[in-house]
């Protein structure tokens, strides 16, 4: 697997464009934003669901 951990990307846009683009982008960082929020919160809710299953069930960890 493959982890970047910085990426730089640079466009010289202009005019209308350059609005456009801030838009686009605004909207597509946010929409992955809220994705990866709700992934995260997705992993938390089934390990909190598996720490209470093993001690529901005897585990001791």
């Amino acid at each position: 697997m493959i982890r970047i951990e910085l990426l730089e990307v640079h466009f010289d846009v202009v005019g209308d464009d350059e609005q456009q683009f801030v838009r686009l982008f605004e909207k597509y960082v946010n929409e992955w934003s809220r994705r990866q929020q709700a992934q995260r919160g997705r992993h938390a809710a089934l390990e909190a669901d598996r720490v209470v299953g093993d001690r529901h069930y005897g585990g001791d960890r």
